[in-house]
Protein backbone atom coordinates (compact mmCIF):
# COMPACT_ATOMS: atom_id res chain seq x y z
CA UNK A 1 0.00 0.00 0.00
CA UNK A 2 1.02 3.30 -0.24
CA UNK A 3 2.23 5.01 3.16
CA UNK A 4 0.29 8.02 4.41
CA UNK A 5 2.20 10.44 2.46
CA UNK A 6 1.06 9.44 -0.77
CA UNK A 7 4.73 8.66 -2.00
CA UNK A 8 5.89 5.30 -2.74
CA UNK A 9 9.58 5.59 -3.78
CA UNK A 10 10.77 2.62 -5.70
CA UNK A 11 14.72 1.64 -5.58
CA UNK A 12 16.21 0.11 -8.48
CA UNK A 13 16.04 -3.25 -9.29
CA UNK A 14 13.09 -3.46 -7.02
CA UNK A 15 9.39 -4.14 -7.35
CA UNK A 16 6.22 -2.56 -5.41
CA UNK A 17 2.33 -2.95 -5.93
CA UNK A 18 -0.71 -1.44 -4.51
CA UNK A 19 -4.20 -1.35 -5.25
CA UNK A 20 -6.06 1.27 -6.74
CA UNK A 21 -9.99 2.23 -7.68
CA UNK A 22 -11.50 3.31 -10.29
CA UNK A 23 -11.12 7.33 -10.84
CA UNK A 24 -8.20 7.29 -8.71
CA UNK A 25 -5.06 8.80 -10.21
CA UNK A 26 -1.19 8.26 -9.74
CA UNK A 27 2.03 10.40 -10.74
CA UNK A 28 4.51 7.90 -11.75
CA UNK A 29 8.10 9.68 -11.98
CA UNK A 30 11.61 8.38 -13.13
CA UNK A 31 13.70 10.61 -9.94
CA UNK A 32 17.13 9.30 -11.69
CA UNK A 33 18.96 7.73 -14.61
CA UNK A 34 17.66 6.23 -18.08
CA UNK A 35 16.11 3.26 -17.12
CA UNK A 36 12.74 2.02 -18.46
CA UNK A 37 10.36 0.96 -15.53
CA UNK A 38 7.54 -2.14 -16.35
CA UNK A 39 3.93 -0.85 -15.45
CA UNK A 40 1.86 -3.28 -14.87
CA UNK A 41 -1.95 -3.01 -13.78
CA UNK A 42 -4.45 -5.66 -12.98
CA UNK A 43 -8.33 -5.48 -12.70
CA UNK A 44 -8.37 -6.99 -8.79
CA UNK A 45 -11.81 -9.00 -9.11
CA UNK A 46 -10.63 -10.74 -11.86
CA UNK A 47 -6.57 -11.78 -11.52
CA UNK A 48 -6.80 -12.92 -15.42
CA UNK A 49 -7.65 -9.51 -16.83
CA UNK A 50 -4.64 -7.70 -17.40
CA UNK A 51 -3.12 -4.62 -18.88
CA UNK A 52 -2.52 -5.77 -22.52
CA UNK A 53 -0.11 -3.87 -24.67
CA UNK A 54 -1.48 -6.50 -28.08
CA UNK A 55 -4.75 -5.90 -27.19
CA UNK A 56 -4.38 -2.30 -26.60
CA UNK A 57 -3.16 -1.85 -30.07
CA UNK A 58 -5.78 -2.99 -31.61
CA UNK A 59 -8.35 -1.31 -29.60
CA UNK A 60 -7.01 2.17 -30.35
CA UNK A 61 -5.12 1.23 -33.70
CA UNK A 62 -1.56 3.08 -32.64
CA UNK A 63 1.65 1.76 -31.02
CA UNK A 64 2.59 4.87 -29.89
CA UNK A 65 0.63 5.99 -26.31
CA UNK A 66 0.60 9.50 -24.67
CA UNK A 67 -1.72 11.72 -23.63
CA UNK A 68 -5.06 10.67 -23.81
CA UNK A 69 -5.03 7.29 -24.57
CA UNK A 70 -6.85 4.75 -22.84
CA UNK A 71 -5.37 1.34 -22.27
CA UNK A 72 -6.95 -2.25 -22.52
CA UNK A 73 -7.09 -5.67 -21.02
CA UNK A 74 -6.78 -8.35 -22.26
CA UNK A 75 -10.65 -8.93 -22.56
CA UNK A 76 -10.78 -5.69 -23.79
CA UNK A 77 -11.95 -3.54 -21.26
CA UNK A 78 -10.38 0.23 -20.23
CA UNK A 79 -8.06 -0.81 -17.42
CA UNK A 80 -6.03 2.67 -17.49
CA UNK A 81 -5.85 5.93 -18.83
CA UNK A 82 -2.86 8.44 -19.49
CA UNK A 83 -3.95 11.80 -18.16
CA UNK A 84 -0.64 13.59 -18.44
CA UNK A 85 2.47 12.81 -20.26
CA UNK A 86 5.36 15.56 -19.52
CA UNK A 87 7.99 13.24 -20.97
CA UNK A 88 10.27 13.84 -23.93
CA UNK A 89 9.38 11.28 -25.37
CA UNK A 90 6.07 8.90 -26.97
CA UNK A 91 6.10 5.94 -25.43
CA UNK A 92 5.85 3.01 -28.14
CA UNK A 93 4.28 -0.82 -27.16
CA UNK A 94 6.94 -3.39 -26.79
CA UNK A 95 5.91 -6.74 -28.43
CA UNK A 96 3.11 -8.56 -27.52
CA UNK A 97 4.32 -11.21 -24.61
CA UNK A 98 6.42 -7.92 -23.30
CA UNK A 99 5.06 -5.67 -20.19
CA UNK A 100 4.32 -2.37 -20.90
CA UNK A 101 7.89 -0.06 -20.92
CA UNK A 102 7.35 3.18 -20.32
CA UNK A 103 11.07 5.40 -20.87
CA UNK A 104 11.16 8.63 -19.05
CA UNK A 105 13.92 11.06 -18.43
CA UNK A 106 13.23 13.20 -15.17
CA UNK A 107 10.21 13.24 -15.85
CA UNK A 108 6.44 12.35 -14.85
CA UNK A 109 2.99 10.22 -16.31
CA UNK A 110 -0.25 10.30 -14.49
CA UNK A 111 -2.40 7.97 -15.19
CA UNK A 112 -5.75 7.06 -13.82
CA UNK A 113 -7.87 4.16 -13.05
CA UNK A 114 -10.26 4.28 -15.86
CA UNK A 115 -13.92 3.32 -14.62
Amino acid sequence: MIPDTGQLVIPAGHARMWRMRAGQRVTITQTQGNQVGDFIAFNAADLTEFLSPAHTRRCINRYLVGKGHTLYTNHREPIVEIIEDTSACTTSWPRPATPIATAATSASRTTGAAG
